[in-house]
Parts: C-alpha cells; sequence; structure tokens
C-alpha cells in the first residue's frame, strides 16, 4: 500500500493492515464425475456457505476463505451414493444407484398411465 501526504501537517497514525493468506479448499470425485453438488459450511453452522458443483474432471476448488475456521464439505448428486475418501481432505468415490424400470402395457400392447406397482 503506497499513501502520498502533502501539506504542512502530520496525518498522525496511518491505518494499520494486516493480512493473512486464505485457504482454498479443493478435491476430487472418483471416478470421474461432472455436476456433483459440493456443498461446504463453516463446521456447526446450518446453514451452507458455498454451493459448487464439479467439473468434467471430477474436480472442484473453492476460497480463498478464512483460514482460521473449520470447515465441513459434503457432496450429493442425485442417482449416486458419494462417501468421503479416508486420510483426505474433500476428495470423495462415487457409486451409482441400480434402478428398476417398468412400462405396463394393455393386452393390446398400448402403455399404460397411472398404474400403480405393489409388491
Amino acid at each position: 500500500m503506497e499513501m502520498v501526504i502533502s501539506g504542512e501537517s502530520c496525518p498522525g497514525k496511518l491505518i494499520e493492515i494486516h493480512g493473512k493468506a486464505g485457504l482454498f479448499l479443493e478435491g476430487t470425485v472418483h471416478p470421474e464425475l461432472e455436476g456433483v453438488e459440493i456443498v461446504i459450511r463453516e463446521k456447526g453452522a446450518p446453514t451452507p456457505l458455498i454451493t459448487v458443483f464439479t467439473d468434467d474432471k471430477g474436480s472442484y476448488s473453492v476460497g480463498p476463505l478464512h483460514s482460521d475456521l473449520e470447515y465441513t464439505i459434503t457432496a450429493q448428486k442425485e442417482g449416486f451414493v458419494l462417501s468421503a475418501v479416508e486420510g483426505t481432505v474433500g476428495d470423495f468415490k462415487a457409486f451409482a444407484l441400480a434402478g428398476v424400470t417398468f412400462e405396463i402395457k394393455s393386452e393390446e400392447d398400448h402403455p399404460l398411465a397411472g398404474v400403480l406397482l405393489l409388491s
């Protein structure tokens, strides 16, 4: 920071500025999965601080954040179970959920709408 003072009088004490390095949180979803919602919260806070999505390589990066705070990172995507990778911060493993789709047809081979299946 540079300050120029002109005139006859001294301005006294100038503003004191303290800076510290910001924190960047980054991680990857394995296997590479685009569009995973990554939610960053301050530890213990109920509301999200930042929400981002993974890129086409399954990666994300957030920051700078306050380096003197602790954060929790969660991941979610419809149709997948995501679990944190042990020993790393911010990396997740994705497992696709299995699904079954039924198409119910009449005896004339026409799709029937509004059919309820019970097991």
